[in-house]
């Protein structure tokens, strides 16, 4: 959009430089390309009007518009004063002209020329060509501040062309009623080139200050226009700045709610990696710790969750073998109790057959010494025999009588020796 407004301000200046060139040579084939130039303005003003949203942009524009209107009215005014100037100029030249004509007609007659001067021998004819002369010096004056006005048009040209149109009357107005004859037409034929030549260079001031006024007009007009694009550019420059800024701000907040979403799923990640870990790790030093108790586990369908079932079986096995082994050990106890108790019976039974065989002891070695005295081999196996059965006679627990069954094995054995 600003550049749209710049090729706007590019045209307008394309037009003020069509109405300099017409301002210096007068072509009056520049006032349609002027007008041209400007239509092409107020088509692209229209076109680009659409694209504007802003109130402020919307005025701009047909602010625009209007001052090129404007401008294009002023130039026109322009046109018409330099139109009625050239005009007027081409009318005051044949005017002068033949002012000059006269003039010189006049002078030459009463005071003859340079090369033929005329000598007057009475008083009256020679005051005649004297004046003759300065209404032609007058005339010549005239002409002179006329081109100098028109060459500056400055208000010290336009008084001094004003008084020089005073001393032009003055000069022939000191001649009238002194012709007679041709050179009284002559006067009078002077006298009225001269005022329609002053009447004519007097409305030039006038057309002047109009063409001025129009080119006041046609700059206010520019200056306006000018100023237009001036604020839509600086408030689409302005707009691109908030555009920017909003955008960073955007982009901060995005990128802010970016990193708190990424937190977030971070946490959330974390949170439903660790959670399981935590309770998973409770179960297991709750395990180690011997504590079988039912924890509360989160029922999951991913992974941890299978992991936490395991765990839980794990325990729950754990704990079901703890029970088997409790019971066992408890029936253990039981049975050790009652084996203790049959282990001290069993010491009291014990302690009486020690006595009686230490008291069998005792004719053993009596008998273990005559064995080496006696020298017969069937009084030794006697012997033998004898220490054999007092040896194997033992009482059992309850107070029953000894049994002697290897002494009865024995006793077979030397029977049949």
């Amino acid at each position: 959009k600003a550049l749209a407004s710049y090729d706007l301000l590019n045209e307008a200046n394309h037009v003020r430089h069509l109405q300099s060139v017409f301002s210096a040579t007068g072509d009056r084939a520049l006032v349609a390309e002027l007008d041209q130039s400007i239509e092409q303005i107020l088509e692209a003003a229209k076109a680009t009007k659409r694209t504007f949203t802003s109130a402020d942009d919307i005025q701009n524009i047909d602010t625009i518009v209007s001052a090129m209107l404007g401008y294009q009215t002023s130039f026109h005014r322009v046109v018409d004063a330099r139109v009625q100037r050239d005009n007027n100029a081409r009318q005051w030249l044949q005017a002068g002209a033949e002012a000059d004509r006269l003039a010189g007609e006049l002078e030459s007659d009463l005071a003859g020329t340079p090369d033929a001067p005329v000598m007057h021998f009475d008083a009256q004819q020679a005051g005649l060509a004297l004046a003759a002369i300065e209404l032609a010096k007058q005339n010549r004056q005239l002409r002179f501040a006329v081109s100098i006005y028109r060459g500056s048009e400055t208000d010290e040209a336009l008084q001094a062309m004003t008084r020089q149109f005073e001393a032009s009357r003055e000069a022939y107005r000191l001649l009238e009623g002194k012709f007679v004859g041709e050179q009284a037409e002559k006067h009078r034929q002077f006298q009225t080139q001269v005022e329609e030549y002053i009447g004519l260079i007097a409305k030039m001031p006038a057309l002047v200050e109009q063409e001025r006024q129009a080119r006041r007009d046609m700059d206010a007009s520019f200056q306006k226009a000018y100023a237009s694009v001036g604020q839509i550019v600086e408030g689409q420059i302005a707009k691109s700045k908030a555009d920017a800024v909003a955008s960073d701000i955007l982009m901060f907040s995005v990128t802010a709610l970016a990193l708190v979403l990424a937190g977030l799923i971070s946490w959330l990640i974390v949170r439903q990696i660790t959670r399981p870990l935590k309770n998973a790790l409770s179960i297991a030093e709750a395990i180690g710790a011997g504590d079988m108790t039912e924890v509360a586990i989160e029922r999951r369908g991913d992974e941890f969750g299978a992991l936490l079932g395991s765990l839980d079986k794990t325990r729950q096995n754990l704990r079901g073998l703890l029970l088997h082994v409790t019971d066992s050990t408890i029936q253990l106890a039981s049975a050790a109790e009652e084996l203790s108790a049959v282990t001290e019976q069993t010491s009291a039974g014990v302690s009486s057959p020690r006595q009686e065989t230490d008291q069998v002891a005792t004719p053993m070695n009596e008998m273990a010494a005559a064995v080496h005295e006696v020298e017969d081999q069937r009084g030794v196996e006697v012997i033998r025999e004898q220490v054999n059965i007092h040896a194997l006679f033992r009482r059992d627990r309850d107070g029953q009588r000894f049994h002697a069954a290897r002494g009865l094995r024995l006793g077979q054995t030397y029977r049949a020796r």
